[in-house]
């Protein structure tokens, strides 16, 4: 397929968007106080949790109605529908727990992008010791669950690791490009996430994703698509300390970011070997891109 890359108009973006954005201002300090002072952090990470899992099916069916009834074959269209319906939906998020949370703002500086790179570049360098840069996106160097119910106004009460500066919950990472045809591109990654419960005791999860994105405007974006791993795609895990093996699948389903989280365990994790692979397809107004093929890894 012949590689294209897209130029954006500004034309669509003023309206929909200018509506729409919440500043990340210190305004969101006194009600997250008072919101989960209630409640534990994994009542509250519930809570967000079904809140973004809703939004995330809303956004989906509307993509799917958009990019299969437009008659035009342009991915920037469809690019810019999806990144503003998913910004929308960030900022939703803030005003309806009161709060920016740091995945809440890693999520904004990723849909951002697409719009305003120097912003969202600009976020990211505010942030920087609880971001870090995965392929294509930004993410937040704290475990998910802490990552949704943390207010960017309280970081600082985030204990550091004093090698790095970094905030780790995110204590290894293995990653990639699985397969590509210059427009339309699957990432995959491995790792392990690093926790607290709610009395403060230290667990970890594995974890495997895979990520679906489109070439626009000279720059990979996350773009919808379904993603089919094969049934027999995994990745093995080496337990630290107690030489035992954990395997963990990738799941199956339509959107950006597909993440698959393991139990909790008790002892230090890291990655040792996989294979991913599948089919993987999504539609430009109409038209399927679609992907097929599988790697072995160790790392």
């Amino acid at each position: 397929m012949k590689r294209k890359s897209f130029k954006l108009t500004n034309l669509l973006l003023a309206v929909s968007i200018g509506a729409t954005m919440l500043s990340c201002t210190n305004d969101s300090i006194e009600n997250s106080h008072e919101m989960r002072t209630t409640e534990t952090a994994s009542g509250l990470a519930n809570k967000i949790g079904k809140f973004r899992s809703d939004e995330e099916k809303r956004i989906s069916s509307e993509f799917k109605s958009f990019a299969t009834g437009s008659t035009s074959n342009n991915v920037e269209k469809n690019a810019i529908f999806y990144h503003d319906l998913k910004l929308k939906s960030v900022y939703k998020e803030r005003e309806t727990f009161k709060f920016t949370s740091l995945q809440n703002l890693a999520d904004e500086i990723n849909f951002l992008v697409l719009f305003d790179k120097e912003k969202a570049e600009n976020l990211f360098q505010k942030y920087s010791n609880y971001l870090r840069k995965s392929i294509y996106t930004v993410e937040p160097t704290l475990d998910y669950e802490t990552a949704i119910t943390t207010d960017i106004n309280e970081l600082s009460t985030i204990k550091s690791d004093n090698s790095t500066g970094k905030y780790i919950g995110v204590v290894s990472v293995k990653e990639g490009v699985l397969l590509s045809n210059g427009v339309y591109n699957i990432t995959w990654h491995v790792g392990v996430e690093k926790h607290k419960d709610d009395i403060g005791l230290t667990f970890y999860r594995n974890f495997t994703q895979l990520g679906s994105n489109a070439y626009v405007n000279g720059q990979w974006v996350l773009y919808p698509s379904s993603m089919r791993p094969a049934l027999d795609a995994y990745a093995e895990f080496f337990g630290s300390g107690i030489g035992e093996i954990e395997t963990l699948g990738f799941l199956s389903d339509y959107g950006s970011v597909i993440r698959n989280t393991g139990g909790k365990q008790n002892y230090v994790w890291k990655p040792s070997r996989g294979k991913i692979g599948g089919t993987f397809t999504t539609t430009v107004n109409g038209n399927e891109y679609k992907l097929e093929g599988a790697s072995n890894f160790q790392w």
